[in-house]
């Protein structure tokens, strides 16, 4: 019996903890889907810009700075705790759209350097116009920015660092495709949800909508960070507990140096990559 009690126990306990992560993934997927959808529409339709310059800032500013993310992010890995990272960049990206949605895109004209940019332009003769339009749109261009690396940081470094270390190998194998479907399931809700808003202020600014789908990522943000921390502190205590272990997993120290060089030389990681 106590054998069947403690294969309940694990079971149960397994059953919160990829319940969590599923509804932690679909909610930060979500809010990612928001913010993919508006920052596209929002640079392209911006004053003097276009769709070419999406390459220039991927390439040019979203490529170098993520290296530097890495970089900053391996640092922090090694002297702080994971809980501490995850809300402190979550509140930052918080605070980072809320700055633009309620205080840069509404003041755009007053914010945005466009004499300056009219005059670089008459000099460049025609030519960098692209980089003038990063320059004279540096509002979207940040808005821009954020999206992307909520994408990159939040969803596939904080989440996927934090799932691999509550869950096992063979619970990967079981799971991973389900928590990996979990972020597609956003892409629909968002679409409608955008319509929604839309159609709601057609005849108002788009500022409206923003500030609208704003309110939302707030509240997304509340919750992720809310469940976070409830798998955090009750899943993952009652697993160790319920496998009657007396302290958590070892947390290795590696520079980044030694870090791509246990990714190169591992043999698992050789095998799923």
């Amino acid at each position: 019996m106590k054998y069947f009690e403690r294969v309940i126990q694990i079971q149960h306990a397994n059953a919160e903890k990829i319940g969590g992560l599923l509804v932690l993934k679909f909610l930060i997927a979500l809010v990612y889907c928001i913010l993919a959808g508006l920052k596209d529409t929002l640079l392209i339709t911006a004053h003097a810009s276009s769709a070419e310059v999406i390459p220039l800032i991927k390439g040019g500013i979203i490529f170098p700075v993520s290296i530097v993310i890495v970089i900053f992010y391996t640092k922090l890995d090694n002297h702080l705790k994971q809980s501490t990272i995850f809300y402190s960049t979550i509140f930052f990206f918080l605070c980072l759209i809320l700055l633009y949605c309620f205080f840069l895109y509404p003041n755009e004209y007053k914010v945005s350097p466009n004499i300056i940019a009219d005059r670089l332009s008459m000099y460049a003769g025609g030519r960098h116009l692209h980089w003038i339009a990063v320059f004279r749109n540096w509002i979207h261009v940040l808005f821009f920015i954020i999206a992307e690396l909520w994408g990159q940081v939040v969803l596939m470094v904080l989440y996927w660092n934090f799932v691999n270390g509550i869950c096992t190998i063979d619970e990967g194998k079981k799971y991973y495709g389900i928590l990996i479907a979990a972020g597609d399931i956003p892409l629909i809700i968002t679409a409608k949800l955008i319509q929604i808003y839309l159609k709601k202020y057609e005849k108002g600014h788009f500022l409206l909508t923003v500030q609208a789908l704003a309110q939302y990522i707030v509240v997304l943000c509340l919750v992720i960070m809310l469940i976070y921390w409830w798998v955090n502190r009750n899943v993952k205590k009652n697993l160790i507990e319920t496998y009657h272990s007396t302290s958590g997993p070892t947390k290795i120290k590696l520079s980044l140096r030694e870090s791509f060089y246990y990714i190169i030389s591992s043999k698992y990681t050789r095998l799923t990559s």
